[in-house]
Formats: structure tokens, C-alpha cells, sequence
């Protein structure tokens, strides 16, 4: 199906990207490696933690019945990027929301990622702020303060907390 066509009986149409996704922003990664919930300013918020790449959600295999859960996530965490990407009268609030673990998007993002988990290791992208500044190596998480580690093997910087399933950048 190319990216212009709308399938309705798609049980993913809501997290396909209206035009087709440039092949270089797909995961190619041949071994499954774990993916990231993750908002990137598109319709798919499922991304591998090597590449960095966007994995469509028939290559997990998501289960249908969270395809709309998933893509109802995506859509109200992205209007709260957007609104802090703004930097307008929201920059402060959209932050405080996205910043914040039990807030209702992050309460549902981090809902979500555990039902993923099962199927294919799933992290939860954590919101900071100061992403693309100096940020200090050595990161705690922001649900239960221990250290976080580096993620190995990956094509951006990260760090991760394996108890919680947490990934964040480290600049």
C-alpha cells in the first residue's frame, strides 16, 4: 500500500504517515533490535533504539487492538510538542506536561509501552527539555532516581533505566 492510498479495513491507518516514509527513515535493522515510544513529530511514534529509525507497526507485529490506542497517544502527546515547540503563551505548560511522568499523556505513554513490551522490548522516550545542550553523562531517572546507563549500539546518544524502561538523550 503506498503511503496515498487509505485502506480502511487497515487496522494501522491512523499510525501510517500520510505520504510515504523516506526509506532512509525506516529501521532496516535485521535482528529486531527493541524499539522506543517515542513522539517525532509524525504519525508513527514507534522507533528502533539502534537506528533510530521509524518501525512500522506490522514489523513489531503490533497488536491491533492497540493500534488506535497507540495512535490516540501519539496524536495528544504531539499536540503538546507542538505546543511547546511553539515557544508562544503554552512553552511552560506544554513542558511541565511533557516533563511530567503522571501526567495523563505520559500516564497513557507508559501504559502503552508495557503492553508492547511483551511482543518486542519497548522503551518510554522521557521528555527533557534541555535536549541538545550540555547535559551531564550521568543521567538519573526521573521515576525511581537511580543512575541511568548508556545504551550500547545505538545510533544516537542515549541512556536507559532497565527497571523502569526509560530511554533518554544524553545531549
Amino acid at each position: 500500500m503506498d503511503g496515498n492510498t487509505l485502506d480502511l479495513h487497515d487496522p494501522y491507518r491512523r499510525l501510517r504517515p500520510s505520504g510515504a516514509t523516506p526509506p532512509d527513515e525506516l529501521c532496516r535493522c535485521p535482528d529486531r533490535p527493541a524499539v522506543k515510544l517515542m513522539q517525532a513529530l509524525g504519525t508513527n511514534p514507534l522507533h528502533c533504539m539502534r537506528c533510530h529509525g521509524e518501525v512500522p507497526p506490522e514489523a513489531l507485529p503490533l497488536p491491533t487492538d492497540l493500534a488506535d490506542p497507540v495512535a490516540n497517544w501519539s496524536s495528544v502527546y504531539d499536540a503538546l510538542d507542538r505546543l511547546w515547540l511553539d515557544s508562544g503563551a503554552y512553552e511552560a505548560w506544554a513542558a511541565g506536561e511533557l516533563a511530567n511522568l503522571d501526567s495523563p499523556a505520559n500516564r497513557a505513554g507508559l501504559a502503552l509501552r508495557a503492553r508492547i513490551d511483551p511482543v518486542r522490548r519497548c522503551y518510554y522516550w522521557v521528555f527533557d527539555a534541555t535536549a541538545g545542550t550540555e547535559v551531564e553523562a550521568t543521567r538519573r531517572c526521573p521515576s525511581c532516581a537511580k543512575p541511568m546507563t548508556p545504551y550500547v549500539g545505538g545510533r544516537i546518544p542515549q541512556v536507559v533505566c532497565e527497571s523502569c524502561s526509560l530511554v533518554a538523550a544524553t545531549i
